[in-house]
């Protein structure tokens, strides 16, 4: 073995990195609903509209609503996965699950997330060329 940096594994640590998991898991099923939802309310809205002047806005609102409130459960995500990485390398634990300052790199890194860019920019896209 090499001399690295020795991390002490307890029950209580690994109690703690699985409630930060679960939260983790949580956070990515709720953007994975989200995603869903906004097909789902799109799709609803399309079947109802009538004027396509007004449903194209309202298309927009809705396909940039579900998108920051994507990007929001992506940058909590990131937030959660930086405690875990915190937890898993420091002695002993605490079982808090306070996570650090919001930084405004996270928070760029969220907005302008490749996985959460393209599949609205896409969304964006066929509807665009649906009202086109």
């Amino acid at each position: 073995m090499q001399d690295e940096e020795q991390i002490e594994i307890t029950e209580h640590k690994i109690k703690h990195l699985e409630f930060i998991q679960g939260i983790i898991e949580r956070t990515v099923k709720n953007s994975f609903l989200l995603k869903g939802w906004c097909l789902t309310v799109l799709f609803a809205l399309m079947t109802l509209s009538t004027e396509p002047e007004f449903s194209k806005r309202l298309f927009y609102a809705v396909v940039l609503s579900f998108y920051f409130l994507d990007t929001y459960f992506l940058y909590q995500e990131e937030r959660f996965i930086d405690l875990y990485n915190y937890v898993r390398k420091k002695t002993g634990t605490d079982f808090s699950l306070k996570v650090k300052k919001p930084s405004p790199k996270a928070l760029w890194n969220a907005i302008f997330s490749f996985k959460n860019a393209f599949f609205y920019f896409i969304i964006a896209l066929i509807v665009y060329f649906i009202h086109f």
